[in-house]
């Protein structure tokens, strides 16, 4: 249901964005945005070209659609780099989302948990010539498992 409720919200603001904007309203947009919908959050490039090629949809098409929906601030990229190796993911912005995670820096995985005091600080606090409207937060460390494995091989 959570997704379809996402992706009725992200034709509305691509349909906004692209008459904005003068642009067309391809077929091939909408099936990006699609693909984008079907896949679970946070997904890669390449999971999105692998779902347009069945449907023949070119590599180009699918990387200038996401980049527009970047820009038309419907995907966000999550900031997760911490090796040159990793490739982006991205996610869609939701302006009344909070999003925190913890993130292993030796396997990568992450695990979202949800800080309430943090939450009431950003969105709470009086700023000068700014609105705070989402936010997302990364605790970069070690997990459990990673962790498990380190104190293994020292002993």
């Amino acid at each position: 249901m959570r997704q379809k409720i996402t992706y009725e919200k992200a034709v509305a603001a691509l349909k906004q964005y692209l008459q904005e904007h003068n642009m067309r309203h391809t077929p091939e947009r909408y099936h990006v945005l699609q693909y984008c919908c079907d896949v679970p959050a946070p997904f890669s490039m390449e999971q999105i070209i692998a779902c347009a090629q069945k449907d023949f949809i070119s590599r180009n098409t699918v990387y200038n659609t996401v980049n527009m929906l970047l820009k038309a601030k419907i995907l966000h990229t999550l900031n997760k780099q911490f090796d040159s190796a990793r490739k982006p993911l991205f996610e869609f912005t939701q302006s009344d989302h909070i999003h925190t995670e913890f993130i292993c820096t030796r396997c990568g995985r992450m695990s979202e948990f949800k800080p309430q005091a943090i939450e009431s600080v950003i969105m709470n606090r009086r700023y000068t010539n700014f609105v705070p409207e989402h936010f997302t937060l990364y605790v970069y460390g070690q997990c459990k498992a990673c962790r498990r494995l380190i104190n293994k091989k020292e002993n």
